[in-house]
């Protein structure tokens, strides 16, 4: 009986399983061939980094003007950008520290 059973679910199983349709090939990505596919990249980092710039997430928006300086090193401007946020960043740093130090002196959490 038990193997009538086993034999069964195994056939079941087998007539379940046999029936399931084959995965299905992963779709390409067409692009036409006189088209640079990362030709919208700096574009797309320089809008993220305006937006992190107006939302005061300086870091952030100083590692999207790098990676939009990556891809396009002569220009000039985004140069220009990360060398103004990079001393930006150090004189918050700075003055962020020297608060910071004011108030051990002071003991004051």
């Amino acid at each position: 009986m038990k193997t009538r059973f086993s034999v069964g679910l195994f056939l079941l199983l087998w007539m379940i399983l046999s029936c399931a349709a084959p995965p299905q090939k992963p779709t390409e990505l067409k692009v036409p061939i006189d088209q640079d596919p990362f030709s919208v990249i700096p574009q797309q980092y320089r809008s993220k980094a305006l937006e992190c710039e107006k939302n005061g997430e300086l870091p952030k928006a100083l590692q999207n003007w790098e990676i939009v300086s990556s891809f396009m090193p002569t220009d000039e401007a985004v140069a220009k950008r990360i060398v103004e946020l990079k001393s930006q960043i150090l004189a918050l740093a700075d003055q962020h520290f020297k608060r910071g130090l004011g108030f051990y002196q002071g003991n004051s959490i």
